[in-house]
């Protein structure tokens, strides 16, 4: 089963109920999902394995083992929308695991609404890290763009940050 798809490679679900991404493999990418998976940012590391350059620069050919990140995508839910039982909702859940990112110094640089995750308990992940970046610096400025002018077409906010009808 196709979890995901882009210009990078795609993600499979095993039979085993774990993901391997499969295809251009940045060069930092599986230390990162390694990094904010052991944070529970996002998913478990198993295994990585590059061979041979990638079709775009910094890439190589490979693939991903990882878990699955648990929940379900924000996609187009009400950031007031509660979630399960608790007092929190949709928007405290992004806010509290994109600051935690950032703390770590993680720059995800594509937190569209298909790459966060929020599970029952409220917790926030992400998928994707294919253009992540492990800087300290980078995640300042992902931090401070939220409040940039928004690319034609994508609501308030940042192309990450914004959607359509906002």
């Amino acid at each position: 089963k196709v979890l995901g798809a882009g210009a990078y490679g795609s993600v499979m679900l095993e039979k085993d109920g774990n993901a391997v991404k499969r295809g251009n493999i940045g060069y930092d990418e599986a230390s990162i999902i390694d990094k904010v998976g052991k944070a529970d940012l996002g998913p478990k590391l198993y295994a990585a394995d590059l061979d041979g350059l990638g079709l775009q620069p910094g890439t190589a050919k490979g693939r991903v083992a990882m878990s699955v990140v648990p929940g379900t995508m924000i996609g187009n839910k009400p950031g007031d929308k509660k979630i399960g039982k608790s007092d929190k909702v949709i928007a405290d859940a992004y806010w509290e695991a994109r600051a935690k990112l950032h703390r770590m110094g993680i720059a995800h640089n594509d937190m569209h609404i298909e790459n966060v995750f929020v599970d029952r308990k409220g917790n926030g992940r992400f998928v994707d890290m294919g253009l992540a970046q492990d800087s300290p610096k980078a995640a300042l400025a992902e931090a401070m763009g939220i409040f940039g002018k928004a690319p034609s077409g994508t609501g308030k906010g940042t192309k990450q940050a914004g959607r359509k009808g906002d």
